[in-house]
Formats: C-alpha cells, sequence, structure tokens
C-alpha cells in the first residue's frame, strides 16, 4: 500500500479529531476516564496509604485569537482567554509525578470539569472550586 503525503495525512487526522470533537458522546467525564484509571493504578502500586496531590492555575492567553467566541476576561480588557486548572498526583515516597488526576478549563461559557458530562456554570471561588475538586478526588 502506498503511503499518504505528509499534507494528506494531517488534513486525514484533524478531519478524525474534529469528528471525534463534535460527537456528543464525547464528554470531558468520558476524556477523563483512562487519566482516572491511570491515577488509580498509580495510587494502588504505590508504597504506604498516601499520595500526595499539587493543584495547579494556568492563564492561557488568546487576546490576539479574536476569533475564539468563548474567551473569558480575566483581570483587564487585554488579558483574555482560558482558565486550566490541574490537579497532579506525586508520589509520596519520592515527590515523582504519577497521573493528572484532574483538570478542568475554565472559558467564558462556564467551566468544563473532567468529572461532569456537562459545561457547568462558573459560580464557585477559585478555593470552593478547589475543596469540590478535591473531595471528588478522596472519594
Amino acid at each position: 500500500m502506498k503511503a499518504l503525503p505528509d499534507g494528506v495525512r494531517a488534513f486525514s487526522h484533524t478531519q478524525a479529531m474534529w469528528r471525534f470533537l463534535r460527537n456528543p458522546w464525547v464528554t470531558p467525564e468520558a476524556l477523563a476516564a483512562p487519566l482516572r484509571k491511570v491515577a488509580h493504578e498509580a495510587v494502588a502500586r504505590q508504597d504506604g496509604e498516601y499520595a500526595l496531590c499539587a493543584h495547579d492555575g494556568s492563564r492561557l492567553n488568546y487576546g490576539s485569537h479574536t476569533g475564539k467566541q468563548d474567551r473569558l476576561q480575566m483581570t483587564h480588557c487585554h488579558d483574555v482567554g482560558h482558565e486550566l486548572q490541574s490537579s497532579l498526583l506525586l508520589g509520596a515516597e519520592d515527590g515523582a509525578p504519577r497521573a493528572v488526576a484532574a483538570q478542568n478549563l475554565v472559558t467564558a461559557q462556564g467551566v468544563w470539569r473532567c468529572r461532569e458530562a456537562e459545561i457547568g456554570p462558573d459560580e464557585q471561588s477559585h478555593l470552593d472550586e478547589l475543596g469540590a475538586r478535591t473531595d471528588w478526588l478522596e472519594r
């Protein structure tokens, strides 16, 4: 079988990704299922009864991407984009990363949480959301 040129192959992968993401069965919760499985396996494999969990937030600035309709104004009129909230499991014995335990993406539309199938409102403070995420992680 003859190999496809790189440009055609890249277009095919892009088209496949677009179809995948437009599928109504593809939810943040479903996309995160493999991450949860890896996190559970990592905790089960480690020595001891504790794992550490580091939480962080990052701003994704899309100030020049005026075509993006879901940009969130974060602090001032030029600080627009998304906020990514991540929770990383670390080994308690050595601090080495084990798995991404949770991720949220905050947009102008609301919050895409890996623990929910649908986008939700952004009505919690950062600290309250972190508390809810930590409770979910502990369960």
